[in-house]
């Protein structure tokens, strides 16, 4: 049995980093602007209601669109200084990364018990799930972010994770592999969006700005296969967990791709998803309802109408998780 989970950036937060879009832009403003163009860009980004990196990759894009091919390069000069910023933030904070035994001890059960917090119908779903397989568990790892916090965890993680016999099998949990589909703080870090539509299509003539804004063209361009490795694991998976990431359109992709795999009626997705302003009590079954529908909307907003209502059922959410991830550290 595959497991992949997809990690965002609420992954890095929950551990501690203080890598959220606004705590990045608040020491972004502060920093000396080397061009009055910088400046300007700086101000546009003040002034913008964004929240998340989501939403800052696709104003990178809408703000392309103030530019023309003759003034191409002032955008480009805007971006670079984003993007250095960015890694030099980044850097910044991922040095200081420590990981606890007891750390190891919450990422290794926040995998083998990621479905214990849903309701019992779905929770005993998941272990029937695992129970009725014969062969080892296999964890696969798409991480969204820059930093290697998680590479951390999965290199000092005990292996496997689980050994244990059942209807006379032994069988094992282990994490098998870790891609980053997106790069690294140290190596082809890719801050840009979903597709053309996202972009000022004038400047699609200059032959660096498709590679560079595109994110499937920009990792083709570093000449890297985390693209087709993603895939090749969400296609191989069984269940898919998705923490930390806000499903914006800059990964359009992944979420059709989720969508096209969901469509096994063996394939199951679970949704971990923050949010302070919603609850998951045991009181009303109304706001619990909506709060699910809330969340399973974000992803079946990439699924086609015919397909929306049998993709639903297969879609379990976890809202404000108390122990899948929680490090106590944010």
């Amino acid at each position: 049995m595959d497991i992949t989970f997809i990690l965002g950036n609420g992954f890095d937060i929950a551990f501690g980093l203080d890598s959220s879009y606004k705590s990045f832009y608040e020491w972004y403003l502060l920093q000396p602007s080397e061009t009055q163009a910088i400046k300007t860009f700086k101000y546009n980004i003040k002034n913008d209601p964004v929240e998340t990196w989501a939403d800052f990759e696709k104003g990178l894009g809408e703000y392309s669109k103030k530019f023309s091919s003759e003034t191409i390069e002032i955008f480009y000069e805007c971006y670079q200084d984003a993007h250095y910023k960015l890694i030099e933030y980044l850097r910044y904070h991922e040095k200081n990364v420590d990981i606890s035994p007891d750390d190891l001890e919450v990422f290794s059960k926040s995998l083998l018990s990621f479905y214990k917090e849903l309701i019992p119908v779905e929770s005993e779903l998941f272990q029937s799930m695992i129970n009725s397989v014969t062969y080892d568990i296999e964890y696969n790892i798409i991480s969204l972010n820059y930093t290697r916090v998680i590479d951390n965890f999965k290199d000092n993680v005990k292996t496997p994770l689980k050994a244990w016999n059942a209807g006379g099998y032994g069988r094992k949990a282990f994490i098998k592999e870790l891609v980053h589909a997106h790069g690294y703080s140290d190596k082809w870090p890719i801050l840009a969006v979903d597709n053309v539509s996202q972009l000022n299509e004038e400047l699609l003539t200059d032959p660096n700005f498709q590679s560079l804004m595109i994110k499937s063209e920009a990792v083709s361009v570093a000449g890297e296969h985390w693209t087709d490795k993603s895939k090749a694991m969400i296609n191989a998976s069984n269940i898919i967990c998705l923490f930390g990431v806000s499903i914006g359109e800059t990964d359009t992709r992944w979420w059709k791709h989720i969508c096209e795999w969901l469509k096994n009626t063996n394939h199951r997705l679970v949704i971990f998803w923050y949010d302070n302003k919603m609850t998951n009590d045991n009181i009303s079954l109304l706001q619990k309802m909506r709060n699910e529908r809330s969340v399973k909307n974000k992803i079946l907003e990439y699924a086609s109408e015919n397909d929306k209502d049998n993709l639903s059922s297969r879609i379990h959410v976890i809202i404000n998780t108390n122990s899948v991830f929680s490090f106590h550290k944010s």
